[in-house]
């Protein structure tokens, strides 16, 4: 705290507002008690030092006082003074916050990392150098500003992870296409309608997704290591989740080739004779003979399964995605900002499923974007997506069960920085 007060008027409204913590102890307050001098100022963890101690100081003194006492009070301080103060606890890597009203204030206001001025009581001056300006000058609406921030750079993170999510599944066709020269797993067309069909109503909803219970527990992020998009966001979508769609999305192409007679090890090499129009008689690995229209009704049955794959690993990823750090059960699955039992979240679901059947069950929309009707294919391929769907619920299952341990045995980790 930082005021013009007197000393002992400073130290008494800091210990009933809680600057100075209960049981917390000026070097005043030992030497009072043991009734003994001052010796070493190092011994108290509380500090009220006067304006003109602060005066003689140089900057290595200040640096080591501001180190040394965790709750100090600067009492009988000139506007410049607080200028001094602030470039002090910036060179201990601290984020500072800085309030005002006056214009003699405004230095310390511009100097600071978030410069807070009075709407009502402050001057025109410290106004235009703040950051933020307090309309009804209450202090409480700076907690509730903290938290919608913390909220919005959550879910901005959620909408982010479930969106690159999908990245990995959509390029790896096209790598194995041309490393491995095997026929197109996925289709451009069809890769267009996940990323601007089916991800994009789950993708904004996750914006309006309600606050978790503990956002208010967490220690303020690092500024230099917990970014918006970190190394830990990039590693759960593209390395665990990208993946594990990739791997979804391969496993259906091999399995509808080789039903039908293409053997993995048959396929490598075989892009440019696949693609031919003059080859009518392609022999697969049993020695059945395949024209090119028929080649490619396969290669488009292909396109269709591997973006139902996707698709169902992405409606377990965005259930995944509505939390960070408390489970499911916890934080429930209508909470929105929206309203707490808003309907939003079932409609994201209900626009993800209709746009993807509307997709592979309609005749005219399966022949606009070169994707075979679903409805055509073998009762074998309809129960393998039914397993598949199966077993990703299982898998958001086994995510949200570990969520839930992590914080029963580590209590203390909801406190800890979100990176």
């Amino acid at each position: 705290m930082v005021t013009g007060d007197h000393p002992i008027t400073a130290a008494a409204i800091a210990k009933s507002v809680g600057i100075i913590s209960e049981g917390n102890e000026t070097v005043e307050d030992i030497a009072m008690r043991l009734d003994i001098p001052i010796e070493d100022p190092r011994d108290a963890k509380a500090a009220v030092v006067h304006g003109g101690q602060l005066r003689d100081m140089n900057s290595a003194e200040l640096d080591e006082l501001l180190r040394e006492h965790t709750e100090i009070v600067f009492a009988r301080t000139s506007p410049q003074q607080k200028l001094i103060i602030v470039e002090g606890c910036q060179r201990q890597g601290a984020i500072v916050a800085v309030t005002g009203d006056g214009v003699n204030d405004s230095p310390a206001l511009k100097k600071a990392d978030i410069g807070v001025a009075m709407g009502i009581a402050g001057s025109d001056v410290s106004k235009q150098a703040a950051d933020m300006i307090l309309l009804d000058d209450n202090f409480a609406s700076i907690v509730t500003g903290v938290e919608e921030g913390r909220l919005i750079f959550d879910n901005l993170k959620k909408s982010i992870a479930y969106t690159l999510t999908s990245n990995i599944p959509e390029i790896t066709p096209f790598l194995f296409f041309i490393l491995a020269d095997v026929p197109l797993p996925l289709g451009t067309v069809t890769i267009l309608c996940i990323d601007l069909g089916t991800d994009m109503v789950p993708a904004i909803s996750l914006a309006y997704e309600a606050a978790e219970s503990d956002i208010m527990k967490r220690q303020p992020r690092n500024p230099k290591k917990d970014k918006l998009v970190n190394e830990r966001l990039i590693s759960m979508a593209y390395g665990q989740i990208g993946f594990m769609q990739a791997a979804a999305g391969f496993f259906v192409y091999f399995v509808i080739m080789a039903e039908n007679g293409f053997m993995p090890s048959t396929l490598l090499g075989l892009r440019s004779r696949w693609d031919s129009k003059s080859v009518n008689d392609l022999q697969d690995s049993f020695g059945q003979e395949w024209t090119y229209f028929n080649r490619k009704t396969l290669e488009y049955t292909c396109h269709t399964a591997f973006f139902v794959s996707i698709v169902i690993v992405q409606w377990a990823d965005l259930i995944i995605c509505k939390t960070r750090r408390n489970s499911v059960v916890h934080q429930g699955m209508k909470r929105t900002t929206v309203g707490r039992d808003s309907h939003l979240y079932q409609f994201k679901h209900m626009m993800h499923v209709q746009q993807s059947v509307s997709i592979i069950f309609l005749r005219m929309t399966a022949e606009v974007l070169m994707a075979a009707e679903m409805c055509k294919r073998t009762t074998f391929q309809m129960e393998f997506i039914q397993q598949k769907f199966n077993k990703n619920i299982a898998g958001n299952l086994l995510e949200d069960c570990a969520k839930t341990v992590k914080l029963s045995f580590n209590p203390d980790d909801r406190k800890l920085p979100v990176e």
